[in-house]
């Protein structure tokens, strides 16, 4: 058995285990259940992802790298400032929330 993914939090522990899972192989979560004891624990107790045959590492650490781009994808667009009535609004947003202006 082998730790073919660390995650942050027990919910992207969550998606690697269910893509790798559903691609066939043989994993299991350990640490999911740890959040309740943060603060008492040792900061470097996070929920991984444990491969149960070592001979699949390689296949199976290719989709997790495939995986971590799309969980660390960060929205490159910029906040923007409506050109009605001058609010300043985020990068998310595509219409006006004080005067539904579009973009």
């Amino acid at each position: 058995m082998i730790t073919v993914y660390s995650a942050g939090t027990a919910i992207d522990a969550q998606i690697v285990f269910d893509h790798l899972e559903a691609a066939g192989f043989d994993v299991m979560i350990s640490g999911s259940a740890l959040a309740g004891a943060v603060g008492e624990l040792p900061a470097n107790l996070s929920p991984s992802i444990q491969l149960l045959n070592d001979e699949d590492y390689l296949q199976a650490r290719a989709l997790v790298e495939e995986l971590e781009i799309d969980l660390n994808h960060v929205n490159t667009d910029s906040d923007w400032i409506c050109a009605n009535c001058g609010e300043s609004l985020a990068a998310n947003f595509g219409q006006c929330w004080n005067c539904g202006t579009e973009r």
